[in-house]
């Protein structure tokens, strides 16, 4: 934990905040409580689609011949490198549920990787040739944009921090780029994770950006890219043409950052204390039982 400047918020850490509160937020920042370990299988596919759609000068092709396999104490293979993080792919288990397994799995983490089994692999091979298809098709050079690159910013005096996937100058424009994966395509399903998760990782994005290259400020295109893990590997362009989505992201993102820099100023060496829990029926509940408490009036009965 660092002891000579207070930590920097993320859009991660901000989307904890506002949903759970100061408590569950320290402990989800790597660099106070460690971080809340969030992993599943689906979400491996995912990771492995977000690390493989950037690599560098390396054809998706050679995942196939990586495999890790474990024997007692002894672990070998070969890793997919990016300068953000690794994956490793085992074809000796076919579920992650027995103890040989759960073994590898934790040895894999241990040494600072992502454990991926080879047929969730296999399932999303390719979704990767068309992720990176659509970045080539778009005019993206992914050799020569900046790719998960780790920006420190602050926000009116707040300590802030982000990896915005891909941007790139083009044309006297900023282009940014953020890469999401659903399982299965279902637009009324993205919507809803547009504006619960996505909304304020643009605006913190954007934010940092915009302070960082204050010359592109106003000049920024932000854009979605979305793939589906399955098939038939669905890949689509979405914009943030929306004002409303906007106006949501940029408010969570202030609200955040305004109630972090007010956090620190309490103290970060210690989590904060967890808040009563305060229950209230959503206002649909109310207005449905009374809804139906009148048609049960008017039925007679």
């Amino acid at each position: 934990m660092p002891t000579d400047s207070p930590p920097r918020i993320s859009q991660s850490v901000a989307k904890v905040l506002l949903k759970q509160g100061p408590f569950h937020a320290w402990h989800a920042h790597r660099e106070l409580g460690g971080g809340i370990e969030r992993t599943s299988k689906a979400m491996e596919g995912g990771t492995l689609i977000d690390e493989l759609g950037f690599i560098r000068g390396e054809p998706v092709d050679a995942t196939r011949d990586l495999v890790w396999t474990m024997k007692g104490e002894e672990v070998a293979g070969s890793l997919i490198e990016r300068r953000a993080g690794k994956v490793v792919i085992t074809g000796e288990f076919k579920t992650l549920q027995t103890n040989a397994a759960k073994a590898w799995r934790d040895a894999v983490r241990e040494d600072g990787c992502v454990p991926v089994l080879q047929h969730v692999a296999d399932a999303v091979i390719p979704a990767i040739d068309k992720v990176r298809a659509a970045f080539q098709a778009a005019g993206f050079n992914l050799e020569a944009a900046h790719v998960k690159e780790r920006i420190h910013w602050d926000h009116d005096g707040i300590p802030c921090e982000g990896e915005p996937d891909v941007w790139e100058i083009v044309d006297g424009m900023m282009e940014v780029v953020d890469l999401k994966t659903t399982e299965t395509y279902d637009p009324a399903r993205i919507a809803r994770s547009a504006v619960v998760d996505w909304a304020i990782q643009r605006a913190a994005y954007l934010d940092g950006l915009s302070r960082l290259h204050p010359d592109f400020a106003g000049r920024q295109r932000w854009r979605w890219l979305v793939g589906e893990q399955k098939h038939p590997h669905f890949v689509a362009w979405a914009t943030d043409g929306d004002w409303g989505l906007r106006q949501i992201g940029e408010s969570q993102w202030a609200r955040a950052v305004q109630w972090w820099g007010r956090l620190l100023d309490l103290g970060w060496d210690k989590p904060w204390k967890p808040e009563d829990l305060q229950l209230e029926a959503p206002e649909y509940a109310v207005a449905q039982e009374e809804r139906e408490a009148m048609e049960y009036e008017d039925s007679n009965l």
